[in-house]
């Protein structure tokens, strides 16, 4: 739109340039306003008749609308100058008919700054939400990561010691193996000699009779 604004703008001003050109002129020596009429594209100059001549004036529209009446004067060069003025008036509606979608476009770039800059402002903040989260949850990490280790350790720690409990059990436990082989042993050898025990006290018995005996046979 600003480039078509620009265009126009410069149209504009060439076509005032040459109406000014086109007045010197008549001023200087007078133009021919036929061939100035013909040369007013777009524009049509009839003459309706009359004494003198009644110059009407009119907008070509195209096949699609109606052709539109500019003015009726008895002097062409008065129909040629209205004809250059409606169209410098047609160009300037133009170019305000260019301008108001191009403000309308400024206002909505301007909206779509300040909704931008709110919605930046809001994920700025949405973001700091979010790292002050993301830190706690960190914190988090890190205090059940130390937890963690220091559950390993302690399991570590029991793990070994069960491992000196279980070498005591077994050593403990092959103590008392040789204890009882040795109470065994022992158990054994009281058997034998209460064995030896009896046999002795048998044979004393059978000697103290005999004793007996060879005293009362004295």
């Amino acid at each position: 739109m600003t480039k078509i604004s620009k265009v126009l703008v410069v149209f504009v001003t060439v076509a005032s340039v040459s109406f000014m050109g086109v007045a010197f002129i008549n001023l200087r020596g007078g133009p021919n306003w036929e061939a100035e009429a013909a040369k007013m594209t777009g524009y049509v100059f009839e003459n309706t008749g009359g004494n003198p001549p009644v110059w009407k004036v009119t907008v070509r529209r195209g096949d699609a609308g109606q052709p539109t009446d500019v003015t009726t004067t008895k002097v062409l060069a008065e129909a040629v100058v209205a004809a250059r003025n409606d169209r410098l008036t047609r160009l300037q509606a133009e170019i305000a008919a260019a301008t108001e979608p191009q403000e309308d476009l400024r206002n909505q770039i301007g909206t779509a700054k300040r909704l931008n800059r709110d919605h930046n402002v809001a994920m700025t903040n949405r973001e700091n939400e979010l790292a002050e989260v993301l830190k706690g949850i960190n914190q988090q990490a890190d205090a059940q990561t130390l937890q963690g280790l220091q559950l390993a350790r302690r399991v570590r720690e029991i793990s070994d010691e069960a491992a000196d409990r279980r070498e005591d059990v077994f050593r403990l436990t092959t103590n008392l193996h040789e204890i009882q082989t040795d109470r065994y042993q022992i158990e054994e050898q009281r058997r034998h000699l209460q064995d030896w025990l009896n046999v002795m006290s048998g044979v004393l018995d059978r000697l103290e009779s005999r004793n007996q005996q060879l005293s009362r046979g004295n």
